[in-house]
């Protein structure tokens, strides 16, 4: 299994190719938290996770582990550190947004 890092990576890219590569203009990583609905990265890039994991077709559990969006089973501290790891690879792109 990939590294969170390599997850978050591999979120990245596919976030670039469905909206491209001013997404990360919407993310707030003040109040960015992966074990939130509507503060995860996809809550804050369309509104709320569930409703947009559907849209984008990642319909299995396994899809958006790999891509970073979640960790199965939900354990706290793992969530932290995929937060963690969010936050640091978008701290240069989001700036004055954070």
């Amino acid at each position: 299994m990939k590294t969170i890092a390599q997850r978050v990576q591999a979120g990245i890219r596919f976030l670039d190719k469905v909206y491209g590569k001013k997404w990360w203009k919407k993310i707030r990583l003040r109040t960015l938290n992966l074990a939130k609905a509507d503060s995860c990265i996809l809550g804050q890039t369309d509104g709320n996770y569930e409703i947009h994991w559907n849209k984008l077709g990642l319909y299995q559990t396994w899809q958006r582990e790999q891509l970073g969006f979640t960790i199965w089973p939900h354990d706290s501290g793992q969530m932290e550190l995929l937060t963690s790891a969010w936050k640091k690879a978008l701290k240069g792109k989001v700036g004055r947004n954070a």
